[in-house]
């Protein structure tokens, strides 16, 4: 879903990297990536001090297997990732009505966000609203649930009931890790205009025991040429929040632009901003500048490199982080 209104993976944008699935049987087949980057980074910050680290492994490996009968489809992507360990990042099943209407039952990625959940789809080795592998948001990336979705020549709706849309434990009905029972539901929907311009708009809005969540998603992108050209607002409001303080609200944007100046490789570049405050104090005022290069060797492997700069005040206390990664990517 997302991938589509994006256009394309950096790599697609660039080069005829492939993603194609490997046919087992007439009904199965499989398809994924592994993988691994090297990074270092440097923080400077008034609460902590400063701090140096490297980092060089196997960040993420995934084996998606995907099954067709007819009408009927399914999907059960397994990985490996790095400190996290493994497990079922996906499974469901959809129904493909008429019209181009599918029911989808089982876990599966949100519908909100402009960047991809998956490396495979990142014009950058990070995420805009991530620092350090620290994710800002409090948002899940992957719920259960129940969802319908059409698509209908240049317009796409969906429509999730499912069991949470906040938080990091998306893997059971019933809420968060201390056992806070929760349900929410999800709409989104995205028109392409016509002359390179598609507009998305979604939001997620969640009724839990220790208080109600809501985040409001838009973003616009425009291609022509070799450029594309994405801008994106969030708006979160979680009353349930498990880091110790109540009622945070964040609002968090990103002006994004990608160059395909051959058919193997592409540049990008970033900016993207985060201001998070709870009831009494705001938490993070901050900014985050990137820079990336992406070159394909092949259908198959490709390479990113990045640069970042970050800063802001974390408590009041002023705070900047530089990072470097070069990231290596192998899909199947």
């Amino acid at each position: 879903m997302k991938n589509k209104i994006a256009i394309a993976s950096a790599f697609l944008a660039a080069s005829s990297f492939s993603f194609a699935e490997i046919a087992l049987t007439e009904n199965i087949s499989v398809a994924g990536f592994v993988d691994m980057s090297y990074s270092h980074s440097d923080a400077e910050n008034g609460i902590q001090g400063d701090d140096s680290e490297n980092s060089f492994g196997i960040d993420q490996v995934e084996i998606d297997w995907l099954f067709s009968f007819g009408n009927v489809s399914g999907q059960v992507d397994l990985e490996y990732e790095g400190d996290l360990g493994g497990g079922v990042e996906q499974a469901f099943v959809n129904y493909a009505l008429a019209n181009g209407d599918v029911v989808t039952a089982g876990r599966y990625a949100t519908m909100l966000g402009f960047e991809a959940l998956e490396p495979t789809g990142m014009y950058q080795f990070s995420g805009a609203y991530t620092v350090q592998g620290i994710s800002i948001t409090n948002a899940s990336d992957y719920v259960q649930g129940v969802k319908y979705t059409r698509t209908s020549g240049n317009t796409f709706f969906g429509i999730s009931l499912q069991d949470q849309a906040f938080g990091n434990d998306g893997n059971r009905l019933g809420g968060d890790l201390e056992g806070d029972s929760s349900y929410a539901l999800e709409v989104a929907g995205s028109m392409d205009l016509g002359n390179g311009f598609t507009v998305f708009a979604g939001g997620a809005f969640e009724n839990a025991d220790s208080g109600n969540n809501q985040l409001l998603n838009a973003y616009v992108t425009y291609e022509t040429g070799a450029w594309l050209f994405a801008a994106e607002l969030k708006l979160e409001e979680d009353e349930s929040s498990n880091n110790g303080f109540n009622d945070n609200e964040a609002t968090s944007y990103l002006l994004m632009a990608n160059y395909a100046y051959s058919d193997v490789a592409s540049v990008t570049a970033r900016f993207s901003s985060v201001d998070l405050e709870s009831e009494f104090v705001t938490l993070l005022d901050g900014t985050k500048i990137t820079l990336a290069h992406n070159y394909a060797f092949s259908d198959n492997l490709a390479l990113c490199a990045e640069v970042s700069q970050a800063d802001g005040d974390v408590f009041g206390q002023d705070a900047e982080v530089t990072s470097f990664a070069v990231e290596l990517l192998f899909t199947f």
